[in-house]
């Protein structure tokens, strides 16, 4: 589970096509301290395991149902991406529960700055627009 607060702005160094999919190489430093192999982590928004991890990156590897499903398979080496690990039960609730897995993409159809903020429409399929509020 994670807040969907991000902690961070990694960037992608390598996509590779494996047997099981796709691994993707990210640099990162804010969430590396206690992140390690088999730990889940939201990128993009999207719930990944972490398979491999050096001092300064970490790998994930993406199944081909995930990359038809989200924008993970449109990104590019170099392409930033909103990393936050799982949340942990005895800290602070700052956001709210986010599972991360991913049932389709939408399509912003407008959008408009507000003040501070940005008011997004979104264009989603019927079968997923059921389930929203």
């Amino acid at each position: 589970m994670f807040t969907g607060i991000v902690e961070e702005l990694g960037a992608i160094i390598s996509i590779d096509k494996t047997l099981a999919g796709t691994r993707i190489a990210i640099l990162a430093s804010a969430v590396m301290g206690d992140l390690k192999i088999g730990d889940s982590i939201s990128i993009n928004g999207t719930c990944l395991t972490v398979v491999n991890k050096t001092e300064h990156n970490f790998s994930v590897e993406v199944s081909p149902e995930t990359l038809s499903v989200t924008t993970l398979g449109q990104l590019t080496a170099g392409a930033p991406l909103n990393l936050e690990r799982a949340m942990k039960l005895n800290e602070r609730l700052g956001g709210h529960l986010v599972a991360g897995h991913v049932d389709g993409v939408g399509t912003v159809r407008n959008r408009q700055q507000d003040g501070n903020a940005i008011l997004l429409v979104i264009e989603a399929p019927p079968e997923i627009l059921r389930h929203c509020i």
